[in-house]
C-alpha cells in the first residue's frame, strides 16, 4: 500500500468524497409483511420482531446470538492452548537434544579413554568438538522452536488485552496502556474536531475514548490502544428488533438498517443493533457524526416492511464486498451467490410463507426498479403457489415487465415474469404450452427452482389432458377430436403410431 492511498484511507471524515449520505426514500404506505420483516398490521417500529425458528428443526437462527462472550472467550482459550502446545513441545525438544548431546558426548569419552596411547589433548578436543556440536543442533532446535512459539504466544497476548470483558487483561495490558498514554500527546486523524462536536475525552487503559451527546442523544467513539476499527455507540429505543450485518453474515431484521445501509460513508462497516444499543465498527474513516446521528433517528422512525428488507438485501448483495467473498459450499444459492444473504433468506422464506403478503405488496415489489431482480424471482418461487389465477394475471400486468401472455413470459426466464407464466400454466395450461415449457427445462441458464417449477407445470398438464410420461420421455395426451393416444410435438397434438 503506498503512502497516498493510506493517507486518503485515513483521512478526515468531514473532508471526505464518500460522506454524502444517499437519500433515503420515505417509508411506503401499504400492507405490511409479517415474520422478521414487519409486524402484522401496524407500521409502528415497536411492533417489529424477529422470527423464532427454535421451535422448528432445520430452520436458520436469525436472531443475534445471546453471548457474544462466550465465542471470545473460547478464542482466547484456543489461542492458550495452542500456546501451551508449542511451548510444551519446544520444551521437550530442547530437553531431548540436550540429553542426547550429554549422552554422546559421555559414551565418546569412555570409548577414546579406553583406547590406549590417547593422549589427553585428544580428550579433551573430541570433548570440545561433541560439545559444540550438540550446542549447534541444540541451538537450531531451540530457534525453530521459538519460531513456532512466538506467533502463538503473541496471539495470545493480544487477545487477552483486547478482551475489555477479561478481568486480568486489565492488570496485562496496564504497564503498555499507560506507557502508550503518557508517550501520545498528538490526535489522531479521526479525533480531530470532536471536542468541537461536544465529545470529552474520557480515560482508557486500552482505548482512545469520547462520550458526549450530538443533537441530543448519547454517543460514545472508542478506537482501541492497538489500533484496528473505530466504534460508535448509540443509545436506541428497547423495542427495536435485533439486527445485525458484519463480515459473512447478516442476521435479524436487517431492513432496519436500511438508513445506515445507504450511507456510502459506512459501507463495509459492520452494524449491530440489539437491546437497545447500536453499535457501528468502521476501519479507517470517521463518519461525519451529525450525519450519523440523523440516520440513526431515521432508524428508529422506519417502517419495516418487505419492500424495505428487499430494498436492503438489494443493498447488501450489490454494495458490501465483505459479504461478496466466497463462502461455505452448502449455502449455495441460485438466487444469491452471498452464503450471508443465501442463509438469511432461507430464515426469511418460512416466514413468509406462514403469513403471505398480499397482493398489494407483490405488485409493489415488482413495479420497484431498486429491487434486485433475483429478489424479486426469489419471493415469487416462495410464494407464486398461493396466488389464484386471477391474482396471477392481476400480477402478470403489473409494471413495465410484466407479460400476460404466459407462454411467451417463460422466454424472461430467469425473472420473474417466468415464476407467474409458469404458475398460470400449471393452472391453466394446455398442450401448446408444452414445446414452451420443454425449452424451459432444457436451457442451460434456467436456475434449478425454475427448472422444477417447470417440470410440475409438465406433468400437471398431462394429467390435466387424461395424458401419460412415457418411459422415453415422450408426452402423450388424449386428442379431444378422436379420443385416441396422441403425442405432444411441438406443442402440437400427433396421432400415435399404430402398433
Amino acid at each position: 500500500m503506498n503512502i497516498a492511498t493510506f493517507v486518503g484511507m485515513v483521512a478526515r471524515a468531514d473532508t471526505h468524497p464518500s460522506l454524502a449520505v444517499a437519500p433515503t426514500p420515505a417509508p411506503t404506505s401499504g400492507p405490511i409483511a409479517p415474520g422478521p420483516v414487519a409486524a402484522a398490521a401496524a407500521p409502528a417500529v415497536s411492533a417489529i420482531r424477529p422470527v423464532d425458528d427454535r421451535a422448528s428443526a432445520g430452520r436458520t437462527d436469525t436472531s443475534v446470538p445471546i453471548s457474544l462472550t462466550a465465542r471470545d472467550f473460547a478464542r482466547l482459550t484456543q489461542s492458550l492452548f495452542n500456546t501451551i502446545g508449542a511451548a510444551a513441545m519446544t520444551a521437550m525438544t530442547v530437553a531431548a537434544g540436550l540429553s542426547v548431546t550429554v549422552m554422546l558426548t559421555g559414551l565418546a569419552l569412555g570409548l577414546v579413554s579406553e583406547a590406549p596411547g590417547v593422549s589427553s589433548l585428544v580428550h579433551v578436543s573430541i570433548f570440545l568438538c561433541l560439545f559444540f556440536a550438540g550446542l549447534a543442533a541444540v541451538g537450531a532446535t531451540l530457534f525453530v522452536g521459538l519460531v513456532h512459539l512466538l506467533p502463538r504466544a503473541l496471539q495470545f497476548l493480544f487477545l487477552t488485552v483486547r478482551a475489555p470483558w477479561f478481568v486480568p487483561s486489565a492488570l496485562v495490558c496496564s504497564p503498555a496502556a499507560g506507557l502508550w498514554r503518557l508517550g501520545l500527546w498528538w490526535e489522531e486523524p479521526w479525533e480531530a474536531g470532536l471536542t468541537g462536536l461536544g465529545l470529552v475525552p474520557q480515560w482508557s487503559y486500552r482505548a482512545r475514548k469520547y462520550r458526549g451527546r450530538v443533537d441530543g442523544r448519547s454517543v460514545e467513539v472508542t478506537q482501541h490502544v492497538f489500533g484496528g476499527a473505530l466504534e460508535f455507540r448509540f443509545r436506541v429505543a428497547d423495542d427495536l428488533p435485533a439486527a445485525y450485518i458484519g463480515p459473512q453474515k447478516i442476521a435479524g431484521t436487517v431492513g432496519i438498517l436500511l438508513p445506515l445501509v445507504r450511507c456510502p460513508a459506512l459501507t463495509d462497516a459492520e452494524l449491530l443493533l440489539r437491546d437497545g444499543q447500536l453499535v457501528v465498527r468502521r476501519r479507517w474513516v470517521r463518519p461525519n457524526l451529525a450525519q450519523l446521528t440523523a440516520l440513526v433517528s431515521r432508524m428508529e422512525t422506519l417502517s419495516v416492511d418487505l419492500v424495505t428488507e428487499l430494498h436492503t438485501l438489494s443493498l447488501l448483495a450489490a454494495q458490501w464486498r465483505q459479504l461478496r467473498a466466497p463462502g461455505e459450499d452448502r449455502w449455495r444459492s441460485p438466487w444469491f451467490t452471498t452464503p450471508a444473504i443465501a442463509r438469511y433468506l432461507d430464515a426469511l422464506k418460512h416466514s413468509i410463507r406462514g403469513c403471505p403478503p398480499p397482493l398489494a405488496t407483490l405488485e409493489r415489489v415488482v413495479t420497484d426498479a431498486a429491487i434486485h431482480h433475483q429478489a424479486k424471482a426469489w419471493l415469487l418461487s416462495v410464494i407464486i403457489h398461493r396466488l389464484t389465477a386471477e391474482e396471477a394475471r392481476a400480477l402478470a400486468l403489473a409494471g413495465p415487465d410484466g407479460e400476460p401472455d404466459p407462454i411467451v413470459a417463460l422466454g424472461h426466464a430467469p425473472n420473474w415474469p417466468a415464476w407467474v407464466g409458469v404458475h398460470l400454466l400449471v393452472l391453466e395450461g394446455g398442450p401448446e404450452a408444452l414445446n414452451a415449457l420443454q425449452g424451459l427445462v432444457g436451457a442451460a441458464s434456467t436456475p434449478g427452482p425454475l427448472v422444477r417449477a417447470g417440470r410440475r407445470a409438465i406433468l400437471k398438464i398431462i394429467q390435466r389432458q387424461g395424458g401419460i410420461h412415457t418411459l422415453t420421455g415422450h408426452l402423450s395426451v388424449v386428442s379431444d377430436d378422436s379420443g385416441q393416444l396422441a403425442l405432444a410435438e411441438q406443442g402440437q397434438l400427433s396421432e400415435a403410431p399404430p402398433r
